[in-house]
């Protein structure tokens, strides 16, 4: 898609979007989640980290490639009541983390975070 935006002169709006859970947690929710302080010891944080800068190296050398985006509606998805709000802070802290990863990659990219109200 980058390559034919670029050959075409086109700007692109490129988006990822992390795993949020550890995948023995079938289903996660506000009553059984991993704290953000014990996410970066686990096998899906450092999976999401290469897998950011995979994603990185694939399009960073594309013209196109103006705005990153490194999640989607993290925080407003599903978990939106105010009994939820410490589920909802963990995710957008998580997710918020993935981008400052990307501004270390290049502090040049312009960065956002789709759709959320949190951040």
């Amino acid at each position: 898609m980058a390559r034919a935006a670029d050959r075409m002169g086109m700007l692109c709006y490129l988006q990822m979007y992390p795993v949020l859970h550890r995948r023995a947690l079938k289903k996660p929710s506000a009553d059984n989640f991993e704290p953000f302080e014990e996410w970066e010891k686990t096998e899906e944080h450092a999976f999401n980290l290469a897998n950011y800068e995979r994603w990185f190296r694939a399009f960073r050398n594309s013209p196109s490639a103006v705005i990153w985006s490194t999640d989607n509606e993290i925080f407003t998805q599903a978990w939106d009541t105010a009994g939820k709000a410490e589920f909802n802070v963990r995710n957008d802290r998580v997710g918020a983390l993935y981008g400052q990863f990307m501004k270390k990659l290049d502090p040049q990219l312009v960065i956002t975070r789709d759709g959320d109200v949190g951040t």
